[in-house]
């Protein structure tokens, strides 16, 4: 996608997630994360167009849970659109975004745009 239709700010992390497919999982490095999705490290055996679950622990009972589509899987890595993020995880996806970035409130109204144009 690119960034002028994108309408969620990325930042640079390097939390490690685990994805979830048909029964497989995945540990992957996060190279960057925004409200509406991730990009990671590369996994040769999730090709694009497919679902896969996504998973971020950051404490014991913090987990960033959520059904995503890969858009893209090359070397380079995995593009993933989170369909949606799991109720009591997005709190700690926001602060995380949040954090990285600096600018809480500027990740605060993001909120009220849609993620993408039509």
């Amino acid at each position: 996608m690119d960034d002028e239709r994108r309408r969620r700010t990325r930042v640079r992390t390097a939390h490690q997630a685990l994805l979830s497919a048909d029964g497989a999982e995945f540990s992957v490095r996060i190279q960057d994360l925004s409200l509406k999705g991730a990009r990671t490290g590369p996994v040769p055996e999730l090709a694009a167009g497919r679902e896969c679950g996504f998973n971020l622990r950051l404490a014991e009972d913090m987990v960033i849970s959520a059904p995503a589509r890969i858009i893209r899987s090359d070397a380079d890595g995995l593009a993933l659109d989170f369909l949606s993020v799991n109720e009591d995880g997005f709190p700690h996806l926001l602060r995380l975004v949040q954090l990285h970035y600096g600018d809480a409130e500027a990740i605060e109204r993001e909120l009220s745009e849609p993620a993408f144009e039509p």
